[in-house]
């Protein structure tokens, strides 16, 4: 106990010795500098949002599961473009300002929107845990797809 009670005294002194020079020094009226909005950002946001919003709404989770995976990429790629589309079109029509350039260029950026759309879905959706719920309609919908495919059912 006695050990305990040492080793703990000296961890607080030495938080403090490296503590202290951080809250001695003066504070600067510096404010941090906004996070600017690229499309990539927004895009990036969006692909993050559905992702989760695909895995984790109750009504949509499950019934999502359950599709067939050739579908299920269909559907999340025509979700992705049509909120790539949105972005580029709420950009151009003034109601968001992401500097992206409403010509051929534009066009272009489109792309790499799509892109970093793509990663963060993708991205989040592998790192994130499902449902007990959407493991077992997914598990299903996968056994449903290999009994058709043995069977020759189409």
């Amino acid at each position: 106990m006695k050990k305990i009670v040492v080793s703990l005294i000296l961890c607080l002194v030495l938080l403090f010795v490296l503590a202290a020079p951080v809250f001695a020094a003066p504070v600067s009226q510096e404010v941090a500098p906004a996070v600017e909005l690229t499309p990539q950002l927004l895009g990036g946001i969006a692909g993050v949002v559905l992702s989760l919003a695909f895995s984790y709404i109750p009504w949509l989770n499950v019934k999502f599961a359950e599709l067939a995976p050739e579908l299920k990429r269909l559907i999340m790629l025509g979700v992705l473009l049509a909120t790539t589309i949105t972005i580029y079109a709420l950009n151009c029509e003034g109601i968001i300002d992401t500097g992206l350039a409403c010509d051929r260029t534009g066009i272009i950026q489109l792309v790499t929107i799509f892109i970093s759309t793509l990663i963060a879905n993708q991205s989040t959706y592998s790192l994130t845990p499902l449902p007990a719920p959407v493991k077992l309609a997914a598990d299903e919908a996968k056994e449903k797809a290999l009994r058709d495919a043995y069977i020759g059912v189409p």
